[in-house]
């Protein structure tokens, strides 16, 4: 087997790693060019040429106050990226500041619109690229198959030889994470041509759960529902019994909101065919190595039949399909409460000045009429970051300065600004949000999130985060906080999904060529089959035998075997 991915929730580690630990977690990576800068002596030289360090750089090691610089003598280097509207000035940035400090470098700042960033560099890129700065920070739009587009062109370089020689705290985040993400970020053409951003979250991995209204439960002395037949006994309650004691019919019995994805069609359906997550580009089954698709089973069709049986008894609201965040924002917060069950990844769709967002309990996943409990997972995955143009003199200096972003300091720091000053460590007896998991507390936020400051970068560039960060936050003690309400309920739902999954699938052009029409028609189709079949719309009847396979036929009319092969090919790539 190659590389294969192990997933383990590290609480925390220190950035303080031995030597010895880092060497031992190198690992093996393919090898290529890694680059063409001016300077000889920090080209990686080509194929069966020893790798020479530059020798205006000190070795990769810690870097920080008291520490050797990155680079002997001051490296310049132009960084593009797109507009951050709540960072005040990259170039005079603090986060900025200590980068040039301990690095040794000046660094510039070459600013595109946030909306055509993507569209802009790829312009470019098609035209050789020659204006390109020295270094691309990751974007929307910027994905893997562009990336490796660009690689293919010469645009930007491989970093393999740099992954194997230069990196120091690129090694030691595969110990924290406890993934081996080197098989994530790999080309199909096996070279590796960014440095990621990879944050492991525990909420966004587990996004859809289930919340009942707990004032209703107590009233009407309800058991907590834990298999489908429980769920629509509950429901059945709700809606017919009056929980909210107005005298009026108007109890709706589960309802979610549309966002641009079916997350809690996925948490009702995998008690019958397990769906990794809300988007139906993700939806395959893999036994033993083989990957199907998981919105052509039987076991699909028996979940089907179940919604329909819902929908018929009216126990979902059928604007579930179709409601926006303030549709169901007015429907959470009528003065009556009408909203027995609502699937999303917390109530913070419900505003905190609002009692009922506590109200809310979290229930387990649904068991199968097996025993199995699964609930949609959607691992976390390291995206394009960190890229280096062709146009670059200093390639090894850009490749230190990224891998010393990904650093648990300096990830941090992206995120929440300067330690001491924008978030503090916790005293002894402060407490994480998730402390009931095992998380203990690492950091105090100060310098509040989502407004403009010039303290840090916003998450522009790459990072790496393991679960521990994050969950680490300190606990205010406020119950009605989102986070604490998601640890609640987050242990019934961790580590409850197959052995095998898949986190994400890197094609190569030709692939990717095949699968883009393709599946945006099969996501198009397959979302509008799921409304017509759970609401009987046009006649689409799923206990109908005739209908069912009309709905088959179409999906091979659509291209489901080409699809398929595709997504196969890749996954063998990846992960056996």
């Amino acid at each position: 087997m190659k590389r294969m991915m192990k997933k383990a929730i590290c609480i925390i580690l220190t950035v303080s790693m031995s030597i010895s630990v880092l060497s031992a977690c190198s690992g093996s990576q393919n090898k290529s060019t890694a680059g063409s800068g001016s300077d000889p002596v920090s080209s990686a030289g080509t194929d069966g040429d020893a790798f020479v360090h530059d020798s205006n750089l000190n070795l990769p090691g810690e870097v920080g106050e008291g520490k050797d610089p990155i680079c002997k003598d001051k490296v310049s280097l132009t960084i593009g990226l797109p507009q951050q509207p709540n960072v005040e000035d990259f170039e005079t940035n603090k986060m900025t500041v200590w980068l040039e400090e301990v690095g040794n470098y000046d660094l510039t700042f070459k600013i595109y619109p946030s909306e055509e960033y993507a569209t802009q560099i790829n312009l470019a890129a098609t035209a050789g690229g020659k204006d390109l700065p020295d270094i691309l920070l990751g974007g929307q739009g910027i994905n893997d198959s562009l990336v490796a587009s660009w690689g293919e062109a010469g645009t930007i370089i491989p970093l393999n030889d740099y992954y194997e020689h230069s990196a120091y705290y690129l090694k030691e985040a595969v110990q924290r994470t406890g993934t081996d993400f080197y098989p994530l970020i790999t080309s199909a053409d096996g070279n590796m041509y960014y440095v990621p951003y990879y944050n492991q979250s525990l909420v966004s991995e587990y996004s859809a759960k289930m919340w009942l209204y707990g004032p209703w439960i107590e009233k009407l002395n309800l058991d907590v529902p834990t298999t489908p037949e429980e769920l629509r006994a509950v429901l059945r309650a709700f809606t017919q019994k009056d929980p909210n004691g107005n005298g009026k019919a108007d109890e709706i019995g589960l309802i979610s909101r549309n966002n641009n994805d079916l997350l809690w069609f996925a948490a009702l359906m995998t008690p019958f065919q397990y769906l990794s997550s809300g988007d139906p580009q993700m939806w395959w089954n893999i036994d033993q190595g083989t990957v199907t698709a998981a919105y052509a089973t039987e076991g699909f069709r028996e979940g089907l039949k179940y919604l329909r049986s819902l929908f018929d008894e009216g126990l979902i609201d059928p604007l579930s399909f179709t409601n926006d965040l303030s549709q169901t924002q007015a429907l959470l917060t009528q003065t009556d409460p009408i909203i027995g069950a609502y699937v999303y990844t917390s109530m913070s769709d419900i505003p905190a000045s609002d009692a009922r967002r506590s109200e809310y309990v979290g229930i387990a996943p649904l068991l199968s009429s097996d025993g199995t409990q699964y609930t949609p997972y959607n691992p976390s995955a390291p995206q394009p970051s960190g890229l280096i143009t062709s146009n670059c003199e200093n390639p090894e200096a850009a490749f230190r300065l990224l891998d010393y972003l990904v650093s648990e300091e300096m990830s941090i720091w992206t995120r929440w600004g300067e330690k001491g000053v924008d978030w503090l460590v916790p005293e002894e007896n402060e407490i994480s949000i998730f402390a009931d998991l095992g998380y203990p507390a690492v950091l105090q936020s100060v310098l509040p999130w989502g407004t403009l400051q010039n303290s840090h970068w916003y998450q522009a560039g790459p990072y790496i985060r393991q679960y521990g960060i994050a969950l680490g936050e300190v606990w205010n003690g406020d119950k009605s906080n989102t986070s604490y309400l998601i640890s609640t309920i987050q242990g019934e739902y961790t580590d409850k999904h197959p052995e095998e999954i898949i986190s994400k699938l890197i094609y190569t052009q030709e692939e990717q060529e095949t699968v883009t029409p393709l599946l945006a028609s099969m996501v198009t189709y397959v979302k509008e089959m799921i409304a017509n079949f759970c609401t009987n719309n046009d006649g689409m009847d799923i206990n109908d035998d005739a209908v069912w396979q009309q709905y088959l036929d179409q999906l091979d009319s659509i291209g489901l075997s080409q699809i398929l092969e595709c997504v196969q090919a890749s996954y063998d790539r990846m992960y056996k």
